[in-house]
């Protein structure tokens, strides 16, 4: 979305006059919910002309959250024939939430100037009313996943919602779009920095191929930290020389090794039922045996699954010549870099050494991270960077961690044009131009709360533990170093 796209959108509230059953739900993650506003389903006929091409990105409430601070759900309680009539006043007198104000003044403050304008899904903030909320979240519930309706639903507390730019189209369109996580881009880039156990296996194998490993066993072991049980074999797949690692699309430079990630990438989400439930249909040695893969696909203005969609060769190539031409991943692919030079051991060794509580007590504050971003948009030598970074205090690396975090739990935004039946001579990967109606877009860049470092330091040195054993159970294992070449 440009400038010219935001500022037409009108002072008064767009969203507030349509009717909620004619947003259609799009998507959703862990934190948000995407709907796409469809006036021909509006029954006010209001025809908003500035919500054309949009969708609306709204917070979630874990359904556990809600009844551990005494908030049941509108669709709960509806559930067991109850309403809600305590909860509405309450609800019409309520300030917006600080998570919304936040992603607002953390793209505009940091984000803006960490990235070309190009790179960044625009958007507009929007006053929603509870009620809206509520009888949306009924219209749209029989649309999402049921382990999404089961874990989640929308955040009716909260009293604003982002207006963005419709990528993935409606109706018939003659574009495809695809969604992606590039996650770790990168192996760690100083072994001095590792602690010296986990040095033979950081140094070959990503922190996304060891984390889909050990996750395709019992989670319950995991959990407990317990050895594993003689069932409990890692599947060959997940350390097999067919998988697919992340490595090959988003820290590759080679062109054929993002291809190949590519159609790897595809042919694991093709290989999984839609209904998400972490099963394959006919799991092998050489197939994950749960759904972790982070491709989804949008035609027609909705998400397809695997059994409706037949993606050609040269829809892929295009992709993959896509991905590989986008400077805004290779800036992501850079940040993610300099903002994180010595891994999380580094991080976690820092932390031993100095008083945890002082460093990690103060949430993050914007003027931390402003004050960082002439040392990551400066162009120098590694061994400047190094030497600048060094002399850094402890909490300035900590919050440069957390960032970090952010660009490596994103997602990617693909939307390309729709290939004839007979190809296109535009969409060989022998081409290496930059392909004409490709658009690439970083979405979900949310700030990671300090609070959570102590999690992943804790869950990463359980994850590297669970994995050394199961490697001990593979024969020739190929690491992810030789995949990325």
């Amino acid at each position: 979305m440009n400038e010219t796209t935001i500022s037409q959108i009108p002072s008064i509230d767009p969203v507030g006059v349509t009717e909620p059953s004619a947003w259609r739900y799009v998507a959703e993650g862990a934190a948000n919910l995407v709907v796409a506003y469809d006036p021909d389903l509006d029954r006010k006929m209001c025809q908003e002309t500035s919500l054309k091409e949009k969708v609306l990105r709204l917070k979630k409430r874990d359904i556990d959250h809600e009844l551990e601070h005494g908030v049941r759900s509108e669709l709960e309680l509806a559930a067991n024939g109850r309403t809600k009539t305590q909860h509405d006043d309450q609800a019409q007198t309520r300030p917006p939430t600080i998570e919304k104000d936040a992603f607002v003044e953390f793209h505009h403050r940091i984000l803006v100037h960490l990235f070309e304008p190009t790179h960044l899904l625009g958007f507009v903030s929007v006053r929603l009313q509870s009620d809206w909320l509520r009888t949306l979240g009924l219209a749209i519930q029989s649309s999402r996943p049921s382990f999404q309706q089961a874990r989640s639903g929308i955040d009716v507390r909260s009293s604003t919602g982002m207006l963005m730019e419709n990528l993935i189209g409606s109706g018939v369109d003659r574009h495809m779009a695809f969604e992606f996580k590039p996650k770790w881009t990168f192996l760690p880039q100083s072994i001095d920095d590792l602690k010296p156990e986990n040095r033979q296996i950081k140094s070959k194998y990503c922190r996304t191929c060891i984390y889909r490993a050990v996750r395709s066993i019992s989670t319950e072991a995991i959990k407990a930290k317990a050895q594993l049980l003689p069932n409990e074999q890692l599947s060959a797949y997940y350390t097999s020389k067919s998988r697919f690692c992340p490595l090959m699309i988003s820290g590759s430079s080679d062109l054929r090794t993002v291809r190949d990630g590519v159609g790897r990438l595809h042919r694991e989400w093709m290989s999984v039922k839609s209904e998400s439930s972490g099963i394959l249909s006919a799991p092998s040695d050489h197939q994950p045996i749960q759904v972790h893969n982070s491709f989804r696909v949008f035609s027609n203005g909705t998400i397809v699954g695997p059994e409706d969609s037949e993606l050609d060769e040269q829809t892929l190539d295009l992709l993959a010549r896509g991905i590989y031409q986008s400077s805004g991943l290779k800036r992501l692919d850079e940040l993610q870099r300099l903002l994180d030079p010595i891994d999380l051991d580094g991080i976690s060794n820092l932390l031993s050494n100095h008083s945890t509580d002082a460093q990690l007590d103060p949430p993050i504050d914007l003027s931390e991270l402003e004050s960082l971003i002439p040392l990551l948009n400066r162009s120098k030598a590694n061994v400047d960077y190094r030497e600048a970074f060094e002399k850094l205090s402890v909490r300035q690396k900590v919050v440069m961690y957390m960032l970090s975090m952010t660009m490596k739990d994103c997602s990617v935004f693909v939307r390309l044009p729709k290939t004839t039946e007979n190809g296109s001579s535009n969409s060989s990967i022998e081409v290496e131009t930059t392909p004409q109606g490709v658009d690439i877009k970083l979405i979900d860049l949310d700030l990671k709360p300090l609070s959570r470092l102590k999690k992943y330091i804790a869950r990463d040195a359980g994850f590297l533990s669970q994995f050394k054993q199961l490697l001990d159970s593979m024969v020739e294992p190929v690491p992810c170093i030789e995949l990325s070449l």
